[in-house]
C-alpha cells in the first residue's frame, strides 16, 4: 500500500517535477520493463539554479524510477510463459528501485523538442524493489548517491 499524504502538495508538485508526463515512444517486448527515470530540479525550492553538470551527476547516479510500460513476458516463465509462482514484483505507474546501470537509455525528441523525461529498460529479475512510500524519493536519491 502506497503512503502518502491526500493533501500534500509538496510531495505531488516534486512528484510532478521528478516525473513529468510524457510518451516514451517505445513499446516494450518479452521481459523488459519501460522506466522513467527521476528527472532533476532546475531550480530549487529557494530559487537557486542548479546547474546542468550537477543535474547531469545526479541524473547518472539514479536508482530510483516509476514503471510506464511492461512487456508481455515480465514476471512470467520464458519457456512455458507462465505467470512466476510468487507473481508480478511490480505493476505499471509503481515506484521502483534498480541498478544505477541497465540496458538502454534515451530521451525522446519530438519535432525538434527534447522530452524532460528519460527512459530506460530493465528487466523484470533486475527489480529491486517497489518503493510503498513516496514520501522517500526526494530524499532517497541524496542517500544513495
Amino acid at each position: 500500500m502506497l503512503k502518502t499524504t491526500a493533501g500534500d502538495e509538496t510531495l505531488e508538485r516534486k512528484l510532478a517535477v521528478m516525473f513529468p508526463e510524457d510518451d516514451p515512444g517505445v513499446e516494450p517486448t518479452g521481459v523488459l520493463l519501460i522506466v522513467q527515470e527521476r528527472s532533476e530540479e532546475e531550480v530549487t525550492d529557494w530559487g537557486f539554479i542548479i546547474g546542468k553538470e550537477t543535474r547531469d551527476y545526479a541524473q547518472a547516479a539514479t536508482a530510483v524510477g516509476k514503471v510506464v510500460a511492461m512487456g508481455e513476458l515480465c514476471f512470467h516463465d520464458i519457456e512455458t510463459g507462465k505467470p512466476w509462482a510468487g507473481g508480478a514484483w511490480c505493476r505499471v505507474g509503481d515506484y521502483i528501485l534498480m541498478p544505477k546501470l541497465c540496458d538502454t537509455k534515451w530521451r525522446p525528441t519530438r519535432n525538434g523538442v527534447e522530452s524532460k523525461a528519460i527512459y530506460r529498460t530493465v528487466k523484470d529479475k533486475q527489480v529491486i524493489g517497489v518503493i510503498r512510500d513516496l514520501r522517500i524519493i526526494p530524499e532517497l536519491e541524496l542517500r544513495m548517491a
